[in-house]
């Protein structure tokens, strides 16, 4: 099941925030004479190491937001221009040299061997095409200079929408924080649900969304399960 939701009552140039529940190194040296070392270990945290690669040196790692042992790992699924994602080369959902991103899923596994998860995917956009639910979903182009990767937060600029998109997890909650542009070409905030979608080869079996409104809410289940 897919949901696109249009945002009422928001406006070009507004902050959407949303949280979201699923019931689901440095080497020694003088730092005054040495390399430009980071001030801390966290600053030295390479999230894109192993997200790439061709073949058997596929890395499959993801550099979404994710706590240690947490429930969701929120990260960007993404493909080539055109054609479905290849599954050897998708098993964590992105591949770096990929040029577009279909969306920003909550369950991923990082640096395994075969496609997994993938399940809940959100994908904000400007305006709605039902045209581009199906093959291609709601793919965009990204500006690859803008992202940003650093332990539990990455963040992203949609290259066609100008949509900045930010992602960070708790231990068993996924945060979006999407900001539209100023100006939008069709005016209207829209944020797509896909329960549909699964990395690579996998499938939704079953699920279920509800929009509340009045309570300013969504809320729903899937069933997914990977070949």
């Amino acid at each position: 099941m897919r949901c696109s939701r249009r945002v009422d009552g928001w406006r070009a140039g507004t902050t959407l925030f949303v949280a979201t529940v699923l019931s689901l190194a440095g080497c020694p040296g003088n730092k005054d004479t040495g390399p430009d070392y980071p001030d801390s270990p966290y600053e030295a945290v390479d999230l894109f190491v192993g997200t790439g690669g061709n073949g058997y040196g596929v890395g499959s790692a993801l550099p979404g937001a994710t706590m240690p042992y947490g429930m969701v790992k929120l990260s960007p699924d993404t493909s080539e221009v055109s054609g479905p994602q290849v599954a050897f080369s998708h098993c964590g959902g992105y591949a770096f040299n990929d040029a577009t991103i279909v969306g920003f899923s909550h369950t991923h596994m990082h640096g395994i061997g075969v496609p997994g998860y993938g399940s809940v995917l959100f994908m904000p956009s400007v305006g709605f095409d039902p045209a581009g639910i199906e093959g291609n979903r709601f793919r965009e182009r990204y500006v690859k200079e803008s992202e940003q990767a650093v332990p539990g937060y990455y963040a992203v600029t949609l290259a066609e929408s100008d949509i900045h998109v930010e992602l960070s997890a708790g231990m068993r909650t996924g945060f979006h924080r999407w900001t539209w542009p100023a100006v939008t070409p069709a005016g209207e905030a829209v944020l797509n649900i896909d329960l549909a979608y699964a990395i690579g080869e996998g499938h939704a079996l079953a699920g279920a969304v509800e929009v509340l409104p009045e309570e300013r809410r969504v809320r729903g289940w899937t069933h997914t399960d990977s070949d």
